[in-house]
């Protein structure tokens, strides 16, 4: 398994902060809008997962508009088997925390379920239940993957990454012609 790597020690006074959060660990992940990071609230000292836009994506309207509909899916869909929303700022730098799967993604665990055929089973029912709790929200994922499936354990799967899914209920972003996701 991939674990979440340790809080950096030193002076917290001096660590870099986003709204509340303080940034104690190196890079979590990276997608096709931003760096995931480990944070620490400075109050409540919760542990989470701070996604901030960054690269050419994050200098358009077009992916700041997909970042704020980010926010709003997590904000839509509260479930045990999708991604829990801790904090998020929809501003001119908009920032997304979420609880933080200890395990990594099921791509940095396939070898957990080679040959185990129920705990497969019992993930793939998991992440059909999170994902029906994102339809009966008017919300189509458009980018299931291994790497977007965290695990909170080896037999707890949580849906993430919501960047460019399909809100039924309203316009779309998403050009004629572009391919936004990845199968």
């Amino acid at each position: 398994s991939s674990p979440v790597p340790e809080p950096q020690q030193g002076n917290l006074s001096q660590v870099e902060r986003v709204g509340p959060w303080m940034l104690i660990g190196g890079r979590l992940g990276r997608g096709g809008q931003g760096d995931v990071t480990l944070v620490r609230h400075a109050l409540t000292l919760e542990r989470g997962a701070l996604k901030q836009m960054t690269g050419k994506r994050a200098l358009t309207e077009m992916g700041h508009q997909r970042f704020l509909r980010e926010i709003e899916a997590f904000q839509r869909i509260e479930h045990p088997f999708v991604v829990k929303i801790l904090d998020a700022a929809d501003s001119t730098e908009p920032y997304l925390v979420t609880e933080v799967a200890d395990f990594g993604s099921l791509n940095d665990n396939r070898d957990a379920f080679n040959g185990d055929v129920w705990r497969s089973l019992r993930t793939m029912r998991s992440i059909a239940l999170g994902l029906g709790a994102a339809h009966a929200a008017n919300i189509i994922h458009r980018d299931i993957k291994p790497k977007n499936i965290l695990l909170q354990s080896l037999d707890h799967p949580l849906v993430a990454d919501f960047g460019i899914a399909h809100f039924a209920d309203m316009d779309t972003l998403t050009s004629l012609g572009s391919n936004p996701g990845a199968f």
